[in-house]
Formats: structure tokens, C-alpha cells, sequence
């Protein structure tokens, strides 16, 4: 699911047009997120994904994404 889920965070920046700075911090975001906590649903691993991309874009982009944005690609797109 890891896998599946960076692929899908690839595209959600590059469709953004996002630093790669702000999609690399995401991608750490996600892994100690899960180096911690092993017990995700596998249908949470996209509310993971954005929330961690999210994170990153407010730390990173000098004019981040809206949230409302950011949501409309989690819409029955990952699954």
C-alpha cells in the first residue's frame, strides 16, 4: 500500500505543480507516521497521504494549495 500510495502522491504534486522539496518532505512525513504507527487501515493510507502532503505544502510552498483543492483529489481516485 506504500507504494501504491507514493505513486499516487507523485501525481497529486506533479498535477499541483509542487516543489519537490514539498512532495519529498510528504513522502518522510508518510514513512514516520507509519514507522510509528503500524496499525493504519488500509482505507485511512489516503487521508495519511494527503494530510502528510498537506503538512508539507504548508511548510514548504510559498503559496500552498487550498485544502479544498487537495481533497478533490482523494475522491474515489486511489482506491
Amino acid at each position: 500500500m506504500r507504494a501504491l500510495l507514493f505513486d499516487w502522491l507523485i501525481e497529486v504534486a506533479q498535477e499541483n505543480e509542487l516543489c519537490r522539496d514539498t512532495l519529498h518532505y510528504s513522502l518522510v512525513y508518510v514513512d514516520l507516521y507509519l514507522a510509528g504507527n503500524c496499525l493504519i487501515k488500509k482505507s485511512d493510507f489516503q487521508l495519511l497521504g494527503l494530510t502528510c502532503l498537506f503538512m508539507a505544502c504548508k511548510m514548504e510552498e510559498i503559496i500552498p494549495p487550498l485544502l479544498e483543492e487537495l481533497v478533490l483529489f482523494g475522491c474515489d481516485s486511489f482506491n
